[in-house]
């Protein structure tokens, strides 16, 4: 009895911080496009990169408690810019995502898909650097 109740104690303690950190990350969408501006780029419609790079702007100027609900957003983050085909750019965020994960110490699998894509990144930036060689050759 004893046992069921620590165990049902440790579930209930492990339902309340997902909770929390599904409303932290609904909260930072949600803010993603409230506060999106229309208006950068001189008055042009708002494209997809500009509104993942201020979601990125909005999360480097908020304070997220834990740090693998910030690893996880600038990951997701990253794996969008990159799936833009801006893989420079995605680098660098994914960069900061897999600092703050190992400073956790974590081996889990958000950790291991933000170094794949990193590896991506770094694949697609060869790929482009070849090709502008080859173009300049021929």
């Amino acid at each position: 009895i004893v046992g069921g109740g620590a165990l049902a104690l440790w579930q209930a303690r492990v339902a309340r911080i997902e909770a929390h950190r599904a409303e932290e990350v609904k909260q930072f969408i949600v803010s993603i496009f409230e506060n999106a501006d229309p208006q950068q780029g001189a008055g042009e419609p708002l494209s997809a990169i500009d509104l993942l790079r201020q979601a990125r702007g909005r999360l480097d100027a908020t304070t997220v408690e834990d740090p693998r609900l910030r690893a996880d957003l600038l990951s997701t983050l990253g794996e969008s810019i990159l799936g833009l085909d801006h893989a420079s750019e995605a680098e660098a965020v994914l960069d900061d995502a897999l600092k703050i994960m190992t400073g956790i110490d974590a081996h889990d699998r958000q950790s291991l898909r933000a170094r794949q894509l990193r590896a991506v990144c770094i694949v697609v930036e060869l790929f482009v650097a070849f090709q502008m060689v080859l173009k300049a050759a021929t």
